[in-house]
């Protein structure tokens, strides 16, 4: 069956009024920007929630190809249940070749990848990701599905051949279990990272899966206990793979398998020639860790300390470490030279709310408060538990809620790149659980300028890319939109129906 085909018209672009303030703690004051433009690409999308940006097709004069993954596009009324569907969607203009014209204008051309008529019915469709999974030189893509409300999620790559065919895309799975909702009904996945964990010239993937229900609930695990797996996928041949659980030790010499969730990076931070693998622990964060500052591990990495081989069955050897512990539900991270002097920090968000006691003192105060950081990779990284930490922005409060004060958090998955075209790198923040969409402008002596570039609800992702080639970057965002419920009316937790959002593109003037 060819996939479905929808052009979006030409949308105007609009000029937006961007207010601006300062941020972090050795911020100067900065004027602002006169404005962002905003290019529509769709003005109406049910549940818009992640974002992938890349060459798909390798046509240079369509732009660069935009991913944009939903949730719970079509659902009944009530509470998100296993009947909820998500959908996956590719977006592409073009003319960005032809002088003197404005691709980003439109019109867009819409192809469906995964609809909500799929015969699996995937709910939750999280970031989908753009990897040469099978080394053809043709880029795939990488989706992950399912959360918390969810029976359960999946894991599988769609064949970039397939969709440059013109076809709905096998679904490809990384393992026999990781379908949806037939065979896993517990664990859902949110990213992945590609490297050649073992050397053999094959890329692998490394995931975390999760399972984190409540006693009680009666869409989640029977059990109620909380699961979180590092996962690698070795890559046997291509386009086939292997599953492996990566465990770790500590330096008593512990076995750690309980870690992880959900967003995960490869990097060599100890600069040994080999990837380590670093996690944010947005999971596991209980409420009897209160009151602050006992606080569980936020971010923590594992040491390689032998790569996965035959002779270890491919485990490996991986030593546990704890990045740091102070900023609460640890979130999206990003590997970038964020101050500018020749080697990369560790910058990342916390997925807090500043009405959650978890993150308040008995009087109420906020201890923990929602924000954005980086982090310096320390010169031996293995012997500190406690990385410097720069506070970029704590300057969140959440306001959207769904029927309960705890029930949402801010910020949501940023992006570092260059905004304003400067040099410098700067960060485009969605607010997800507040109506903002945020540019945090580097100044020069290292501060961030806060820009308000648009107001909608929930922004969920960000993206910072140059989508035209024209040498300026954008930023790509999607916006979910929320209800109005008041956090005490338990009573409008009966209908869920959401409001559409969009997909925007935004360039800084």
């Amino acid at each position: 069956m060819r996939s479905r085909y929808l052009l979006i018209p030409l949308l105007l672009p609009v000029l937006t009024s961007c207010n601006s303030s300062s941020s972090s703690n050795s911020s100067t004051a900065a004027s602002a920007p006169e404005s962002y433009i905003e290019y529509p690409i769709k003005t109406e999308q049910q549940s818009s929630a992640f974002l992938a940006v890349g060459d798909i097709d390798g046509n240079s004069d369509n732009g660069l190809d935009i991913l944009l993954s939903t949730l719970v596009e079509q659902t009944p009324p009530g509470p998100p249940n296993p009947v909820s569907r998500g959908a996956l969607r590719k977006f592409n203009t073009i003319g960005c070749d032809d002088p003197g014209r404005d691709c980003l204008a439109g019109p867009w051309e819409e192809e469906v990848l995964i609809g909500v008529d799929d015969p699996q019915g995937y709910p939750f469709i999280n970031t989908p990701q753009i990897f040469d999974i099978n080394g053809d030189g043709q880029q795939d893509v990488i989706v992950q599905t399912g959360f918390l409300t969810t029976l359960g999620g999946a894991h599988f790559w769609l064949d970039g051949n397939d969709i440059n065919g013109g076809v709905r895309p096998t679904h490809n799975y990384f393992a026999p279990t990781h379908t949806t909702p037939v065979t896993n009904r517990l664990f859902f996945w949110h990213e992945s990272d590609q490297a050649d964990l073992d050397g053999d010239g094959l890329l692998d993937i490394v995931t975390t899966s999760g399972k984190t229900q409540h006693p009680g609930n009666p869409l989640g695990s029977p059990d109620g206990n909380e699961e979180m797996k590092v996962e690698w996928y070795r890559q046997t041949a291509p386009g086939q793979f292997s599953y492996q659980q990566i465990t770790a030790t500590d330096r008593e010499g512990n076995t750690i398998s309980n870690i992880g969730g959900v967003f995960v990076k490869l990097y060599d931070i100890d600069s040994d020639g080999d990837k380590d693998i670093v996690l944010s622990q947005f999971f596991d964060h209980t409420y009897d860790t209160l009151p602050p500052p006992v606080l569980n591990p936020s971010l923590v990495w594992l040491e390689n300390i032998a790569k996965p081989a035959e002779a270890n069955n491919f485990a490996g050897e991986w030593r546990y470490h704890v990045i740091d512990n102070t900023i609460g539900l640890g979130y999206h991270m990003e590997f970038a030279d964020i101050d500018h002097d020749g080697r990369d920090e560790l910058v990342v968000d916390n997925h807090n709310n500043d009405g959650d006691p978890r993150w308040q003192d008995e009087n109420g105060n906020v201890v923990v408060p929602p924000g954005i950081y980086w982090f310096e990779i320390p010169d031996d990284p293995a012997a500190v538990s406690q990385w410097e930490k720069h506070v970029i922005s704590e300057n969140f409060g959440v306001t959207l809620y769904y029927g309960n004060p705890a029930s949402q958090g801010v910020p949501g998955i940023f992006n570092v790149g260059d905004i304003n075209n400067d040099g410098l790198l700067d960060i485009a923040v969605p607010g997800d659980g507040n109506s903002k969409l945020y540019a945090f402008i580097q100044q020069a002596d290292g501060s961030f300028r806060e820009d308000i570039v648009d107001e909608a609800k929930m922004f969920g992702m960000a993206i910072v890319a140059d989508i035209d080639g024209d040498g300026l970057n954008e930023i790509v965002a999607a916006q979910h939109n929320s209800l109005d419920m008041d956090p005490a009316d338990t009573d409008s937790l009966d209908d869920l129906t959401l409001p559409p959002g969009k997909l925007s593109i935004y360039k800084y003037q």
